[in-house]
């Protein structure tokens, strides 16, 4: 199983001056990335923003989106105004304001993470823009897949290669107009855990030996070498390790 994300497709965009929906020239390219990429057994996880706040045709919306393949999680965004039941409809199976996995947080907006706070926040919102003079605690995926998917373990490669923001400029404090209240997101019951999902796939039983021991064995390495990069920030639920020494650190001296 591979997890896969997407954010800000804006499938639909709005015509103030003729008043009416036109179709985004990237909305089919976005479709056939994803129909080429992501498999039936896989995860997705969409960050928000599907279209634009005004749009309504949820028949429309069906059109586009059937028959994608995968589990579909979508996470509300600010532009993401139809009723839920209309993404239910349109094929998505978990419809929710915020997401986590381990000690990874997906959410639409960027959330304020107080230092303390032991999580990596993997958000939309802000298309190309990210926090080079923030923290070292968001991930925005938009920019490292041209608007369209990205897997996550690739995003998190790639992010770990990143030069890190240095330490003086870690308490600057962000545009909170463009964030959201760590307190507000975390309140209970607005969180959806998807551990379950991601360690036993989609279907919440074991994923099949005989097709995929051996993947999910390369999926905790990776992860392991991956995620533990990034100054033991990222503890991804089961599959990561507890913290402290253990033999991937001579990977990561490297």
């Amino acid at each position: 199983m591979t997890v896969w994300i997407g954010t800000d497709w804006h499938l639909v965009d709005y015509n103030y001056k003729a008043n009416m929906d036109l179709k985004s020239p990237n909305a089919d390219k976005i479709l056939t990335k994803y129909r080429e990429s992501v498999g039936a057994g896989d995860l997705f996880i969409f960050l928000g923003d599907l279209c634009h706040k005004l749009y309504r045709n949820e028949d429309e919306l069906c059109a586009m989106l059937e028959g994608l393949p995968g589990y579909k999680v979508m996470i509300l965004g600010n532009h993401d105004t139809m009723p839920e039941s209309s993404y239910y409809k349109a094929g998505f199976d978990i419809v929710c304001n915020a997401a986590s996995f381990g000690n990874l947080l997906f959410t639409h907006k960027p959330v304020y993470l107080p230092k303390e706070v032991n999580l990596v926040n993997i958000h939309g919102h802000l298309h190309d823009k990210i926090f080079k003079l923030f923290d070292n605690k968001h991930i925005n995926p938009y920019g490292y897949c041209h608007g369209t998917i990205i897997a996550l373990r690739k995003l998190l490669a790639v992010f770990d290669q990143q030069v890190k923001t240095p330490e003086e400029f870690i308490d600057r404090k962000p545009d909170m107009d463009e964030m959201l209240e760590f307190n507000r997101v975390m309140r209970p019951g607005n969180v959806f855990d998807l551990s379950e999902l991601i360690i036993n796939g989609p279907d919440g039983k074991p994923m099949d030996e005989t097709a995929s021991k051996c993947m999910l064995d390369d999926e905790m390495e990776i992860l392991n070498d991956l995620v533990f990069g990034f100054d033991d920030v990222y503890l991804v639920g089961k599959l990561g390790r507890p913290d402290g020494k253990d033999e991937n650190d001579a990977v990561l001296e490297k």
